[in-house]
């Protein structure tokens, strides 16, 4: 590894997951979900739960990479006229909160 490159510690990572951060953020999340009952984009999301854009995409991310979450379809979104990912939490699946680093 090149001197100027520090290696990155998990270490915050984990700190803010004990904090509970991570889990909150997904409740209010589902709890959007649960009041719409209809497909959202990103955008929306980070609209209705009051939560920045920013980490509303990192949540999304693994709760779509944890089986949590499923993109349904693709739809303009009206506000930004850009294509986006339309999801929906996916059916059956026990919600996971906790996360284990």
């Amino acid at each position: 590894m090149p001197h100027d490159l520090k290696p990155i510690s998990s270490k915050p990572y984990a700190d803010i997951a004990r904090e509970g951060k991570p889990v909150a953020q997904r409740r209010r999340i589902f709890e959007v979900f649960d009041r719409q009952g209809i497909p959202l984009n990103r955008r929306m999301i980070g609209e209705l739960s009051r939560i920045p854009i920013n980490v509303v995409c990192w949540r999304i991310k693994g709760m779509l990479q944890s089986g949590l979450l499923e993109v349904v379809s693709e739809q303009k979104d009206p506000v930004t006229g850009q294509d986006a990912e339309m999801l929906l939490p996916t059916s059956g699946e026990p919600r996971q909160f906790e996360l284990n680093l």
